[in-house]
């Protein structure tokens, strides 16, 4: 290993700084849901109706988030942030024109297509490409962010469209992400540390502590084909799904409140 690459610097930091971001951006699909009863009341239809745009949002960020990590293995992961990034941004500001309800499908699809890749899929693999040591602290405090995004849209998107409109408050979601997708992609995430002459941080000391464990019995993992034959592989996927529904029913809150008439 060459060891005048350094794999400590700002600019770790700053792409930790950069994912971070990117996960306070992975909150805006709750902001979807204060808009469900102002948009189901201005386009006279009923809210199942208009919720379909979830599910519809939700088939385009699955296609999104299965071919993005093979994309980026091939360019990098900063143009598919900066690309899905824009994605989003076009589609809330699609939808802060939509006149009918189909408008708001074709658009959710475009806002699933560009959110799968550049929010919490993107800020994993980047903490995984530049952290060796402290990965999971890091990972750890990026994902909290996400908490962070939740609060502030709780506070600031009802009373955008209160007082300006359902637009206004789409724009706003636009805005959302151009700044917190948008400008982190292009001033502060590397798709990885090499192209900065750098190495991961702390690869140096990993390498030295695995060289003083040399000939002692290492977990080299499982193979591809036991893992598929293996029953913990599906409790896992069963989990994730769980934990997946946890997620989804969240984002309902905020519809559920307003159509009892209760103010967001």
């Amino acid at each position: 290993m060459n060891t005048e690459l350094r794999d400590a610097s700002v600019r770790h930091w700053l792409v930790a700084v950069g994912a971070g971001l990117l996960m306070v951006a992975a909150s805006a699909v709750v902001g979807l849901s204060f808009q469900v009863v102002p948009v189901s009341t201005a386009f006279k239809i009923s809210i199942p109706t208009l919720m379909i745009y979830y599910s519809i949002y939700t088939v385009g960020s699955a296609i999104s988030m299965a071919s993005s990590g093979r994309i980026a293995s091939k360019i990098g992961m900063k143009p598919v942030v900066i690309v899905g990034g824009l994605l989003s941004t076009i589609a809330f500001l699609g939808m802060s024109m939509a006149l009918d309800v189909t408008t708001l499908y074709i658009f959710a699809f475009l806002l699933g297509l560009g959110w799968g890749g550049s929010t919490s899929l993107a800020a994993t693999v980047l903490v995984t490409n530049w952290f060796d040591k402290r990965r999971g602290t890091v990972m750890g405090a990026v994902m909290a962010c996400s908490g962070l995004g939740g609060i502030f849209l709780g506070l600031v998107l009802p009373r955008i469209i209160q007082s300006m409109g359902w637009q206004a408050g789409y724009v706003g979601l636009a805005m959302f992400m151009f700044v917190f997708v948008v400008l982190p992609g292009v001033f502060l995430i590397g798709s990885y540390p090499a192209k900065y002459n750098l190495l991961p941080y702390g690869a140096l000391a990993v390498a030295a502590e695995e060289r003083v464990t040399i000939g002692a019995e290492k977990d080299t993992g499982v193979k591809y084909s036991r893992a598929l034959r293996s029953s913990a592989l599906y409790i896992l996927f069963a989990a994730m799904f769980c934990l997946s529904l946890c997620s989804v029913v969240q984002q309902y809150y905020p519809t559920i409140i307003q159509s009892r008439g209760i103010d967001a």
